[in-house]
């Protein structure tokens, strides 16, 4: 935001206070920071989950439809349908001749 990043000296000075303050206790301090800094990252992360699934809707899956195509159909007339009967019949007895 300023424009401010510790160098490598900077982080010596820090360092070398951070021991002068805490000395023996540093790890203690260090873990604790630790353990403070995961349990705010798993509230930030329960918390985004809690808002985000009250936002989005619930869908469910469902299997869609289908309807049948509504299409006239087709129907010889009775002359056409006598014909290719016979014609049928007649194919039928040649085969019948012929085995």
């Amino acid at each position: 935001m300023f424009g401010f990043s510790p160098g490598p000296w900077e982080m010596l000075i820090i360092m070398f206070l951070a021991v002068l303050l805490f000395g023996k206790r540093l790890p203690e301090v260090a873990r604790s920071i630790g353990k403070g800094i995961s349990e705010f990252k798993k509230g930030l992360n329960e918390w985004n989950e809690g808002t985000y699934a009250e936002s989005t809707p619930r869908y469910v899956e469902q299997t869609p439809t289908r309807e049948e195509p509504k299409a006239p159909k087709f129907e010889l007339p009775d002359e056409e349908l006598e014909e290719i009967e016979k014609q049928q019949g007649a194919t039928a007895d040649s085969s019948a001749v012929s085995k």
